[in-house]
C-alpha cells in the first residue's frame, strides 16, 4: 500500500497542475500569515503600551477610602497592588502661591510603565523604579518656574515643608482631566497625613491599582462589584482607550480586506488547477477502478496526494509569509519600535484555516468528480461525466463566506461583500456565455482562423468561463480596496477642518504672549 501511494505521489509531482496547486495555496497562506502576524504583533504592542495609560491591568477609583470589607477582599489575592491619592491644593514658597495637583503614591507605583525624572531643570530624563522618600517631593518644571525655586529647595504643602529632589518629567497614568492642566507635585503616600489637607469632605481621588492574570482580576472584580458605592468604579484599558482601539480595529480590517485580493486569487487559482487536474486524471482513476480500486482505498488515492501537497504548500506559505513580514517591518523603519512583542498562535491558526478553506471549498468540488469516475470512460473517451454545478457553487460560496468573515469579522460587511461579489460574478458568467454564443454565430461568415477560434472557445467554454470569472474577481477585489481606501480618507478628511491645528500651547500668560508670537515668526 505504501509503495502504491509513493508511486502515485511521484507521478503527480511531475504534473504542472500539482505544482501550480501548491503555489496557489501557498500564496493564500503566505498573505494571510504576513498580514495577521503584523496585525497581531502590533495589537499586542498597542495593548501592552496602552495599559500604561492606567499604569496597571485594573484600577478601582473612588472619592473615599475603601471599606474594611473591600480591603479584606483585596488582601485575599496575591497580585500586584499599588495606591495613589490625588488632590488639588495651593503650594507656596516665599509668599508665592501656585494651584497644584498633588499625587501621593505608594512604594509599588506604577505597576506598569515607569516614572521619568531628571536631576535638573530641562535636563535629560531617565526612567526610575523608585518613588519620593518621606519628606521629599518631585515636581514638574512649571512648579520651579512659577515659584522661582531650584532643586534641593523647599516647598510648602499644607502644614508640611518638603525638599524638592527631582524634576518629574513623565508619569504613565497622567489623564486628560482638569488635574492634568495644573502642575504636578508627587509625594510619598506616607506624608499625606502630615499635610493635614485630606480631611472628611475633601475633594480627593483614591486609585487602587492591580496587576495580575485575567482570571484573578476577573474574580477580584466579580467579588468587589456587589460592594461598590455610587462614587466607586472600575477602570479598564478597554474603557480608557475605546476611541484608539476602534481606530486600530478599522485599520486592521482594512489590512485584512486588502489581503483578500491575494487570498481570492489563490482560491480561484486552486479551483482552476483542480479543474484541470481532474480532467487530466479522469482516465487514470477510471483505470484504477477497473483494476479493482474501490471504497476507502479509492477515496485515499484521491485525498492523500492533495493532503500531502496541501501540507507542503502550507509550510511554504508560512515561510513566505514570515519573510514578507520581515520585509514589511524593515520597510516601516522608525515608524514602529525596533522590538515587537512575540506573536501569539492566532496568525498560525488563521493561516492554516484559510488554506484548508481554499483546499476544501475551491479544490474538493472538482476532486470529488474523480471518486465517481466510471470505468466505461476507458471505452469511450468522448463521453463526459456530468458535474453538479449547484454543489460546486454552494461549496465555494460557503468557503468564500468563511474567508471574507475571517477578514472583516463583521457579519454585515461580510454579507455586503459576498452579495456584491456574487452579483459581479453572475454578470461576468452570463456575459461570457452570451459572448461565446454570439462569437460562434459571428464566425460563420468569417475566415477559417476565426471559425477555428470560435470552435475552440465552444469546446473549452467551461474553462474559459471560469478564467473570465477569475479575472472579474481580481478586478472586483481591486475596486473594493480602492473604494474602501477612498471612503476612509474622505470620511477622515470630512471630520477634520482644513486649517485644524495640531500643536497647542497651554498655560501661556498674557504678558508672555507677544514674546512667544515673535519667537514663532522667527522660526
Amino acid at each position: 500500500m505504501f509503495t502504491f501511494y509513493k508511486r502515485l505521489l511521484v507521478r503527480q509531482i511531475r504534473l504542472a497542475s500539482m505544482r501550480l496547486f501548491c503555489i496557489a495555496v501557498a500564496i493564500a497562506c503566505s498573505v494571510t500569515f504576513s498580514i495577521t502576524l503584523l496585525g497581531d504583533r502590533l495589537e499586542q504592542l498597542f495593548y501592552s503600551q496602552a495599559k500604561e495609560v492606567i499604569a496597571a491591568d485594573l484600577v478601582l477609583q473612588s472619592t473615599t477610602e475603601l471599606s474594611d470589607q473591600q480591603k479584606e477582599i483585596i488582601d485575599e489575592y496575591s497580585i500586584g497592588k499599588a495606591r495613589t491619592l490625588t488632590f488639588q491644593t495651593m503650594a507656596n514658597a516665599d509668599e508665592a502661591f501656585l494651584l497644584s495637583s498633588v499625587k501621593a503614591i505608594s512604594n509599588t507605583y506604577p505597576l506598569l510603565g515607569k516614572l521619568q525624572i531628571t536631576d535638573q531643570l530641562y535636563g535629560e530624563s531617565k526612567p526610575t523604579h523608585g518613588v519620593p522618600e518621606k519628606g521629599e517631593v518631585w515636581v514638574e518644571d512649571r512648579v520651579l518656574n512659577e515659584l522661582k525655586l531650584k532643586i534641593n529647595q523647599h516647598i510648602n504643602i499644607g502644614e508640611q515643608s518638603f525638599r524638592i529632589t527631582k524634576v518629574l518629567v513623565y508619569e504613565p497614568d497622567r489623564g486628560n482631566s482638569f488635574y492634568s492642566f495644573t502642575p504636578r507635585i508627587m509625594m510619598n503616600i506616607g506624608d499625606v497625613e502630615a499635610t493635614k489637607i485630606v480631611r472628611p469632605g475633601s475633594r480627593v481621588k483614591f486609585s487602587y491599582l492591580f496587576l495580575g492574570n485575567d482570571k484573578e482580576l476577573k474574580n477580584l472584580q466579580d467579588q468587589l462589584q456587589p460592594t461598590l458605592q455610587l462614587n466607586q468604579e472600575f477602570i479598564t484599558i478597554d474603557a480608557a482607550n475605546q476611541t484608539l482601539a476602534s481606530t486600530l480595529k478599522r485599520a486592521y480590517q482594512f489590512l485584512h480586506i486588502t489581503a483578500l485580493i491575494a487570498v481570492l486569487l489563490g482560491a480561484v487559482a486552486a479551483a482552476l488547477v483542480s479543474y484541470q487536474y481532474a480532467n487530466e486524471m479522469t482516465y487514470q482513476y477510471a483505470l484504477l477502478r477497473c483494476l479493482g480500486l474501490q471504497g476507502k482505498r479509492m477515496i485515499a488515492a484521491v485525498i492523500v496526494p492533495f493532503a500531502v501537497f496541501s501540507f507542503i504548500a502550507v509550510i511554504i506559505g508560512l515561510l513566505m509569509g514570515g519573510m514578507a513580514h520581515l520585509f514589511i517591518l524593515s520597510s516601516l523603519g522608525n515608524l514602529i519600535p525596533e522590538v515587537l512583542p512575540s506573536a501569539s498562535i492566532k496568525p498560525y491558526l488563521l493561516s492554516v484555516f484559510t488554506s484548508l478553506v481554499v483546499v476544501i471549498s475551491f479544490a474538493w468540488p472538482f476532486l470529488n468528480k474523480l471518486l465517481k469516475t466510471a470505468p466505461k470512460l476507458l471505452l469511450n473517451r468522448l463521453e463526459t461525466q456530468k458535474h453538479p454545478i449547484i454543489f460546486t457553487v454552494v461549496v465555494m460560496l460557503f468557503g468564500l463566506s468563511a474567508i471574507v468573515f475571517v477578514a472583516t469579522k463583521e457579519v454585515v460587511i461580510s454579507f455586503y461583500i459576498i452579495a456584491v461579489l456574487f452579483i459581479f460574478v453572475l454578470i461576468a458568467y452570463i456575459a461570457t456565455r452570451i459572448f461565446i454564443k454570439w462569437f460562434e454565430k459571428y464566425s460563420q461568415s468569417r475566415n477559417v482562423s476565426t471559425k477555428l477560434a470560435a470552435r475552440n472557445l465552444k469546446a473549452n467554454r467551461r474553462i474559459v468561463v471560469v478564467q473570465v470569472v477569475a479575472i472579474s474577481i481580481t478586478f472586483f477585489s481591486l475596486a473594493l480596496i480602492s473604494t474602501i481606501r477612498d471612503d476612509l480618507l474622505a470620511s477622515w478628511q470630512s471630520k477634520v477642518p482644513a486649517n485644524a491645528p495640531n500643536i497647542f500651547v497651554i498655560n501661556l500668560f498674557e504678558n508672555e504672549k507677544q514674546t512667544f508670537l515673535n519667537e514663532l515668526k522667527k522660526q
